[in-house]
């Protein structure tokens, strides 16, 4: 098995084939395999790659239906052995020590990836250095905060030595012709799942600029959004873990890309294209805090989800609560006001001191003549139901649970329980009244209509007669049933 396979898409690069192949087979390091994929080419490049491997044995040319260069990046990369992959297009050229560094650099640092610094080359002969990154020294191993900077670089496949072990672990892919950018997603899937990213700050790849390029006078902010779903489609399929750290990404990169593009109606097809595909509820977008030019009225709320177990859909805070126990849970449709706090403790009252150094063992003052009283410390997690309603600055104890329907007035401490449909506010909390009489609030718990598809609730008559919503509720899950049989 050679160190590397270098993998060189071909679809008629008759006129810089020579000069490209040249610079791998005059490398300061030989071992290597060069995978030259003939994408059905129409000119004389075939007989060119044949000429090679003729004189060269470490030259092999396959050949495959015209699909573009991702298909065929993804055929040799099938179709080839080596510890690592490296890529050059057709009409580039590597520096005589390109391998030899990259491999240097990859294996002495135990890396996924190693990125190198590359130069454009005029077709007048002149050089210039490509700013994808600068740093410090000729060679760092990037952190999480720089590994951010690069999300809107747009760094392509050549720059790059792969890991064949890290490729294989999460299936990467390039995407098919459809997208012209095909070394973008590829670029941003890397980035994610890898913090063993190095860069090699040397100018090791030369990359030709000619007005025949696949992606010459493309707009850099189409083939960004195009990416965005071609990661999207790529996850779907393979069903990776860290989706939700993954979707997160996403909607970053979206953020980035408008931020710096300024492109509203791309931003907002790629929204739709996220929700459809992914189908975030409203609070996770919110949560991320997305702004489109979207003419939607919750789009402009300044709402947020907080951090917890469980937290049903369409539920929110206008600003982050207090929550003690994370293994607190909400359930769906849930408004929650500003400096709420969820969770709060208790101290004891009948014993010398209510200090927690006294009861609490890892405080330090715990002896073998004394009890352990933990539960003082160790705070049961509150559990708010559906269609809850919690008033600004409120204040609720642990343990507590909040029954479905509930009402919490406007600065209220809840140190009882909160029965279904009760409005309850005060000091502590006391029963005011209930939002509907007790064979509505029955009827209401038996239908659980928070948990009906979304279509359906959307069509719900909210604002009518509570009788009348009831009845609309009713007939059409009883028509529904009737067309499922």
């Amino acid at each position: 098995m050679n160190k590397i396979a270098v993998i060189m898409p071909v679809y008629n690069g008759e006129d810089f084939l020579d000069e490209s192949i040249q610079s791998i087979l005059n490398q300061t390091c030989s071992d290597f395999q060069l995978i030259c994929v003939n994408d059905s080419s129409t000119d004389k490049s075939i007989d060119i790659l044949n000429k090679y491997k003729e004189q060269d044995s470490r030259v092999i040319v396959l050949t495959k239906e015209n699909a573009g260069p991702g298909e065929a990046l993804n055929y040799g990369i099938k179709n080839s052995q080596s510890e690592y992959l490296c890529f050059i297009d057709q009409d580039d050229k590597y520096a005589p020590n390109y391998l030899e560094r990259m491999l240097y650099h990859i294996e002495k640092y135990k890396l996924d990836v190693c990125f190198t610094s590359a130069s454009f080359m005029y077709e007048n002969g002149t050089l210039e250095k490509i700013p994808y990154f600068s740093t410090k020294g000729n060679f760092v191993k990037i952190n999480h905060k720089y590994k951010e900077k690069l999300y809107m670089s747009r760094i392509p496949q050549w720059t790059k030595i792969i890991s064949r072990k890290y490729l294989n672990k999460y299936s990467f892919v390039f995407p098919n012709k459809e997208n012209k950018a095909h070394d973008l997603p590829f670029h941003l899937a890397l980035l994610f799942f890898s913090n063993n990213i190095g860069i090699l700050n040397e100018n090791l790849y030369l990359h030709r600029i000619h007005n025949e390029q696949i992606s010459y006078n493309m707009k850099p902010e189409k083939y960004y959004y195009i990416s965005c779903k071609e990661l999207i489609n790529w996850h779907k399929k393979y069903k990776h873990p860290h989706e939700k750290l993954f979707k997160l990404y996403l909607i970053k990169l979206v953020k980035l890309a408008f931020k710096k593009f300024r492109n509203k109606d791309l931003d907002e097809q790629i929204y739709d294209f996220i929700n459809t595909n992914y189908s975030f509820p409203l609070n996770f977008l919110l949560k991320l805090k997305l702004k489109t030019y979207r003419k939607k009225k919750e789009l402009y709320m300044k709402l947020l989800v907080p951090k917890i177990k469980e937290i049903g859909e369409y539920s929110y805070c206008v600003n982050s609560p207090t929550i003690v126990n994370e293994k607190t849970t909400i359930g769906k449709f849930c408004s929650i006001g500003e400096n709420v706090k969820i969770g709060h403790g208790e101290h004891p009252l009948k014993y010398l001191s209510t200090s927690p150094y006294f009861y609490y063992d890892e405080l330090g003052f715990k002896t073998s003549k004394t009890n352990s009283h933990d539960e003082y410390w160790d705070y049961a997690p509150v559990k708010i139901g559906n269609d809850v309603w919690i008033g600004d600055n409120v204040c609720i104890k642990n343990g507590i649970t909040i029954h479905d329907g509930a009402v919490i007035g406007l600065g209220a401490v809840v140190t009882k329980d909160v029965p279904p449909y009760a409005i309850v506010a005060g000091v502590p909390a006391k029963i005011i009244k209930y939002r509907f009489d007790e064979k509505t609030i029955k009827t209401l718990l038996e239908l659980k209509w928070w948990d009906y598809p979304l279509e359906f609730i959307k069509t719900i008559p909210y604002d009518n007669d509570i009788n009348s919503v009831i009845e609309f509720i009713k007939k059409s899950s009883i028509e529904s049933k009737k067309g499922k049989h």
